[in-house]
């Protein structure tokens, strides 16, 4: 339908009413203006009602600073194509598009929406600008002195003016430069003289007069207007103005007060025409505004302040400059216009209806003030006014109500409050429905952190209702219900069925509400598994793990229903509640880096080709850069009025005090005031004239959700995903790829310099989501290099801190984020990272990298616990990047290579601390060799005994054994560090096993103590049955206290062996087997609950407190405590144990052997056992017994033991037979075996120790290189085997990677780690180590100098044979030659004498 026809002229009245319904809705009410805001793309659609609808989107963007900031380039360029097209039918889009560039709430315009008009403006400038052109200037003239503002193209030419004036506001040089090409000086002070022009016409003029010529960016020489300050027609307009102004002086005098406030209304600030004003008035039987009015011109009061106020503030400013006596006349008009403006100011500064009109008063009777002569200072006049004006300045309030507002006030005054308390009432009752923002109360689980973030992008409704919501869409499986999955689909079913768009308004809105709920209940299930997780919890604890599991589980369950990729859509629709949740849910899917939700994206991704998110992002990136410029640009025209006002005001100070004596004495002389009115009207109080702050309103804000989009990318790359971390690079398969890392990166020059408490949060995040693009991806990083990365780490490093004094640990945050993203550039060693140092080496700052690794030190050391450990893991990471870049100098520049910084003493002494608890490690990582540097929290975590125990027992016997074996033991150690670190957080616990050597020495010496006291005190009894001693009075007094002590000491060790290896006991493997329990791996440092060991520690307690009860006989066997820690000794021990099996059978064998010599004695020889002697033989057991007894002690064996007899001849035959064989079998033969094992047993252990010592001496345990390659091309084995393949560095990585979460690893820790849990060993770096690599590389460098020289010597010997050769060919061509023509002559003679 084509509205515009005459039969549809009923249907375009309805669209004018809809539009001036929708404008009387917009004023003033912001959730209006976003939803026709949100329409805008629409609205400008519509045909038929242009005027109506450009008055109602005026509204929309008047006074609206979001408005102005989120419109887009297109859309302003769509209204400039409407103006174009209907031009004076609709020439308010012109005041539409002045709305859209100029904030009215801040009075500073945008300087991109300038520009954005100006350009539309130009590319149709034909169809716009016609009415401006020179070659209408006749016209335009004849327009003016008309004056009929009925005429539409005089009001189209005002609007244009007014707009053209707005754009080249606030010192725009490229917009003043075209406007200065419209309209010429003359031009404009011919209007602005020409007493035929009525008011309302100049006022756009001398506003396009005063924005493009006075008070412009380029200065007075390049605008024309230089010689302004004397210019007869200037001064004639300034006269002109004196003129009225004493008139409007005049009219304001005897007015009313009624009639004044009327007049305030009548000049209160809007959006509609003054004539539109006057109709309104008289609707409102308001007639002392027209009255008002009549006497009053109305249009000369917005002349006034609109621009007649701004014109003599910059005039008298910049440009009024009296010399001498020549210019008189000058002075006696500027003297006037003060009185004048002085009046004017008394009779309606308290009538001012607002408080930009009020402060723009203020400073300008404040500048023409600060031009007074003393001439002027002597009229008492004048003093009287100032006297007046500077109390008015102090004490004037701006007061616009109307009568009928006061009387409704003062009538529902007490409505008004009850209104008050029942709006409190419903917050309160909002809070106690919904219960206090934390975890216990809102999920039930003992925890009083704060459940969800409120009025931030993260938060959720809080209360059981939404609780009970919730569980409708959970199961205690796997935490969601197959229910969820509808969520999902409507969600999925929200944008993509096509009968969505025949919904009605209200249907539309209660979709989008739903679609938020929906989207909120989904983000819910895995928010509240997250919110259970272990508070202050490294991640490695078996609660965490197991939360951390339910939290997997979660974000699985959800990804199977493919929510991610059906909700990603979302983030393109208009409504900023669902792009914000839908963000939101995102991140929580990703959250922790879910491998199965980044391989769903990267499926996603790589094959359906999908450009919307990364357009999106792209898109709302930029956004928030133009809307940050524009605000902070705001900001900086705003500071730089309030420090124009505050220079004004001390100028003005300065003045007044200079000229104080002289108008004192004038003044006295007069005898026209006293000195002490004198001095009180000359005082001019410090900030009376501030501009008002408005900074509040131009805050950072996060426009377009930039940090929810940076953590979902974050997670996207957590845990080293190499494939999205190339795709959001390049995406190759699309059409369009856009390099997100790159706009990530330049997204950090938006903060150079301007890093504050409002936008720290963003900045740490853009850091942290850099960290995961960069970290083991030299593309990315050459890639954030190029975007000047190292200048925003740099600023960082230097970031002023003065303004975080409340918050210094979100400093510290962002500081150890920046320089995380420096270390994962420097972390590798390959050949485009080392090209990528030296040019980082190059750029970064050292001596702020010092400076901070100093203060972060210094802060830590004087906050030890953990309220430090922020400061101390930033201390630690820059040492590390400094040792790197040192590495990397030394290695490229020479070992004499050092930083061109020179670190300060203090500085020093913080590397050399942060140097002791940091170890490096050498790992293979393909081809290259990397060294890494890493902090070592708590040495002393490692018992030396542990140490030992590896030293000494692990496998040498191939270097794959060898570091298997290491492996083994590192995992054991590893075990028991973290038991260890469990149980030290106990203070009691900790306490015993620190004074684990103290309980040893002390138990010895105790021990030796009481046996000497025990050997000096004891006397035997007169009665050989009597089993105790004879002791002094004294013995049992001490004997109790020191055998108390002992107990005491005792049990301190016995709890300590226990507490110290908790986690190592194990049950005998019949104990599983009964029992049919799993059986435990068995490790290194495995103890049997009833081994030697553990049954020692008991025997020793029980020996103890025995001690006691029976007069110290016990304490002999407390003295064998000497074994404990005692290596040789232990060996003996061991020589014995190591082999106990075997020495067990031999036993066994000679008990048989001795069993069956026993039963022969019986038989045979019972008569040779003399009971007399102790053999006895009266049964077989006793026979057994004697046998055993003097068969094994008798020298000879058991015949020396049997008593001799007589026997017949062939009795002792037979006994010698006997004798011999016990003799040969058991004394030789098998006593010799179990000495042979013995003495075998402690040769192999000393072997043993004997080549584990010269393996540690002579051969690296890392890398297995011999001793001397490092003696002959290192620095020395010694230096090599303690820094740089430390056995104990290796460990403790192990342990440092045991001790963080793998979401925190980097690219190096991440290889390591997957290495280490398949068991494999090729990290290490066999045969290989990084001195030798440099030595080789010398070597090789040198090799290659020589083979060049050689190559060089060989060419120029080349060379010269073959100029050798050339020089033989040139002699034999030449003697050649010469034979030659001797033949020709000696042929031309011979034909001569013939033919002669």
């Amino acid at each position: 339908i084509d509205i515009r026809l005459a039969q549809y002229a009923g249907l375009r009245q309805i669209f004018e009413k809809c539009f001036r319904f929708l404008q009387a809705m917009a004023r003033g009410n912001d959730v209006v203006q976003g939803r026709l805001f949100d329409r805008l793309d629409r609205l400008l659609s519509v045909h038929g009602a242009e005027a109506a609808l450009a008055d109602a989107l005026t509204e929309v963007f008047t006074g609206n600073q979001e408005m102005c900031l989120k419109i887009r380039g297109y859309q302003v360029q769509r209204i400039v194509e409407l103006l174009a097209l209907h031009q004076l039918d609709a020439s308010e889009f012109l005041d539409l598009l002045k709305a859209v560039v100029k904030v009215e709430e801040l009075d500073l315009p945008l300087k991109r929406n300038q520009a954005f008009v100006m350009t539309y403006i130009n590319q149709n400038r034909a169809k716009l600008a016609w009415i401006i052109e020179k070659d209408a200037a006749e016209k335009r003239k004849r327009l003016l002195k008309a004056g009929d503002l009925s005429d539409p193209e005089l009001n189209y030419l005002l609007r244009m003016v007014d707009l053209l004036a707005t754009c080249a506001e606030g010192e725009n040089r490229f917009i003043e430069s075209i406007c200065q090409n419209i309209f010429l000086i003359e031009d404009l002070l011919e209007i602005l003289n020409d007493p035929e022009i009525s008011i309302p016409c100049k006022r756009p003029y001398l506003r396009f007069f005063v924005w493009v010529y006075l008070n412009t960016a380029g200065g007075k020489v390049e605008s024309g207007a230089s010689e302004l300050d004397h210019d007869e027609n200037m001064w004639r307009y300034i006269e002109m103005l004196n003129q009225s102004l004493l008139k409007l002086r005049n009219s304001l005098k005897g007015l009313e007060r009624g009639s004044k406030k009327s007049m305030a209304m009548a000049l209160k600030p809007g959006r509609t025409p003054s004539r539109q004003a006057l109709e309104a008035a008289m609707q409102d039987k308001d007639r002392r505004i027209v009255a008002t009015a009549r006497v009053v011109d109305e249009d000369f009061l917005l002349y006034f302040f609109e621009g007649v106020l701004p014109f003599l503030q910059v005039f008298y400013t910049d440009y009024y400059q009296p010399v001498g006596d020549q210019h008189q006349m000058e002075v006696k008009t500027s003297q006037e216009l003060v009185l004048n403006l002085l009046h004017i100011s008394d009779e309606i500064s308290h009538n001012v209806g607002d408080e930009n009109q009020f402060q723009l008063l203020r400073s300008t009777v404040t500048t023409l003030v600060n031009q007074e002569t003393l001439e002027l200072l002597q009229q008492a006049e004048y003093v009287t006014m100032v006297t007046k004006f500077q109390q008015l300045s102090v004490d004037v309030e701006v007061d616009v109500r109307s009568d009928a507002m006061k009387k409704y006030e003062s009538e529902f005054n007490r409505e008004e409050k009850l209104n008050d308390r029942l709006n409190q009432f419903v917050v309160n009752f909002k809070k106690a429905y919904e219960g206090p923002n934390t975890v216990r109360v809102q999920i039930g689980y003992p925890s009083d952190t704060q459940y969800c973030e409120e009025d931030g992008d993260e938060d959720l409704p809080l209360g059981k209702e939404f609780q009970d919501h919730l569980s409708c869409f959970t199961n205690r499986s796997d935490g969601v219900d197959k229910h969820a999955s509808k969520l999902v689909e409507q969600l999925f079913i929200s944008y993509s069925d096509p009968d969505l768009a025949k919904l009605s308004e209200a249907e539309r809105l209660e979709q989008e509400r739903t679609s938020v709920t929906s989207l909120q209940v989904l983000r819910a299930m895995v928010h509240n598994q997250i919110m259970l997780l272990p508070e202050d919890d490294s991640g490695r604890s078996k609660a965490y793990q197991r939360t951390m599991e339910r939290v997997r589980l979660v974000q699985d369950a959800l990804n199977a229903f493919q929510s991610p990729l059906k909700i990603i859509p979302l983030l393109s629709h208009h409504n900023d509640d669902i792009v914000r949740e839908t963000l939101a849910l995102l991140a929580t899917i990703l959250y922790r880096g879910n491998r199965a939700v980044q391989a769903g994206f990267e499926y996603y991704f790589l094959n359906t080709r999908e450009e919307r998110f990364f357009i999106d992002v792209q898109a709302r990136l930029q956004r928030s850069v133009v809307a940050t410029r524009e605000r902070r640009a705001l900001l900086a025209q705003h500071r730089a009025k309030v420090s124009k006002s505050k220079e004004m005001m001390e100028t003005l100070r300065l003045k007044t005090q200079g000229k104080k004596a002289a108008a004192k004495t004038s003044l006295a002389a007069a005898g026209q005031v006293s000195d002490e009115i004198e001095l009180k009207t000359l005082e001019i109080k410090e900030g009376v004239h501030e501009v008002e702050d408005t900074s509040d309103a131009l805050r950072f804000k996060d426009d377009g959700y930039i940090e929810l989009i940076l953590r979902i990318m974050g997670f996207m790359c957590d845990g080293h995903n190499r494939v999205l971390q190339d795709y959001l690079r390049v995406q190759s398969d699309n059409i369009k790829s856009l390099n997100l890392v790159g706009e990530t990166t330049s997204y950090l020059q938006l903060f150079y310099g301007s890093i504050n408490p409002d936008n720290i949060a963003l900045v740490t995040q853009v850091f942290d989501t850099l960290i995961e693009f960069l970290s083991g991806n030299q593309e990315n990083q050459a890639v954030a290099f190029d975007r000047q990365i190292i200048d925003a780490i740099n600023d960082v490093l230097r970031l002023d801190t003065s303004h975080f004094t409340d918050t210094p640990e979100l400093v510290c945050q962002l500081k150890q984020s920046a320089v995380v993203v420096l270390q994962s550039m420097i972390e590798e060693n390959d050949p485009q990272t080392i090209r990528l140092s030296k040019e980082i080496l190059e750029t970064v700052h050292i001596d702020a990298l010092y400076e901070n690794m100093q203060k972060a030190f210094e802060e830590a050391r004087q906050n030890p616990g953990e309220d430090g450990e922020d400061m101390r893991l930033l201390a630690f990471t820059i040492h590390h990047i400094l040792l790197g870049l040192q590495d990397f100098g030394q290695k490229h520049w020479g070992k004499k290579w050092l930083f061109s910084y020179n670190p300060t003493p203090e500085q020093a002494g913080a590397d050399a601390v942060l140097k002791d608890d940091t170890m490096s490690v050498e790992i293979l990582r393909g081809e290259e060799l990397q060294k890494v540097y890493f902090r070592v929290k708590k040495k002393a975590a490692l018992r030396e005994e542990v140490k030992e125990q590896l030293k000494w027992h692990i496998s040498r016997e191939s270097p794959t054994d060898k570091l298997r074996d290491f492996l083994e033991w590192a995992q054991d150690i590893r075990s028991d560090i973290s038991f260890q670190q469990r149980v030290r957080k106990h203070r009691l616990a900790s306490m015993l096993i620190a004074g684990r050597v103290f309980w040893y020495w002390s138990l010895l010496l105790l021990t030796i103590a009481l046996n000497v006291f025990i050997l000096a005190s004891w006397t035997a009894p007169r009665d050989f049955e009597e089993r105790l001693p004879e002791v002094e009075n004294y013995f049992f007094p001490v004997l109790i206290s020191l055998g108390a002590i002992h107990s005491l000491l005792s049990l301190c060790m016995l709890v300590t062996f226990y507490l110290s290896n908790w986690n190592n006991f194990v049950f005998p493997t019949i104990f599983y087997t009964i029992f049919k329990l799993e059986t435990p791996k068995k490790s290194h440092s495995s103890i049997n609950w009833f081994g030697l060991q553990s049954m020692y520690f008991v025997l020793f307690l029980t020996f103890s407190i025995l001690s006691l009860f029976f007069d110290g006989y016990f304490y002999c066997f407390h003295l064998f405590i000497i074994v404990v820690n005692n290596d040789i000794l232990g060996r003996v021990l061991q020589s014995i144990t190591r082999n106990g099996k075997s020495l067990l059978w031999v036993a066994a064998l000679m008990l048989v052997i001795i069993y069956v010599y026993a039963i022969v004695s019986f038989a045979f020889l019972r008569q040779s056992f003399d009971r007399n002697e102790g053999l006895f033989c009266e049964n077989l057991g006793q026979c057994f017994v004697t046998s055993l007894k003097y068969g094994l002690l008798s020298g000879g064996g058991l015949g020396d033991a049997l008593r001799p007899g007589t026997y017949s001849f062939h009795e002792p035959g037979l006994k010698i037979i006997f004798d011999l064989s016990f003799f040969i079998v058991i004394t030789v033969i098998a006593l010799n075996i179990v000495f042979g094992i013995i003495v075998d047993t402690f040769s192999e252990l000393r072997d043993e120790k004997s080549r584990a010592q010269a393996d540690m001496a002579s051969v690296c345990f890392i890398c297995g290189n011999p001793s001397f390659e490092f003696d002959k091309r290192g620095e020395g084995f010694d230096k090599h085997v303690k820094q740089e393949h430390n056995i104990w560095s290796y460990l403790f990585f192990f342990i440092h990677l045991n001790s963080i979460l793998p979401n925190d690893y980097t690219s190096i820790e991440e290889f390591v780690a997957q290495k280490l849990s398949s068991n494999e060993i090729d990290f290490f770096p066999a045969n290989r180590a990084l001195s030798l690599a440099e030595t080789e590389d010398k070597n090789a460098q040198e090799l290659t100098e020589l083979k060049r020289m050689v190559q060089q010597l060989l060419a120029r010997q080349e060379q010269e044979d073959a100029e050798q050769r050339r020089q033989k060919e040139r002699q034999e061509h030449k003697t050649w030659e010469k034979r030659h023509l001797h033949e020709a002559h000696d042929e031309e003679d011979e034909a001569g004498i013939t033919a002669i």
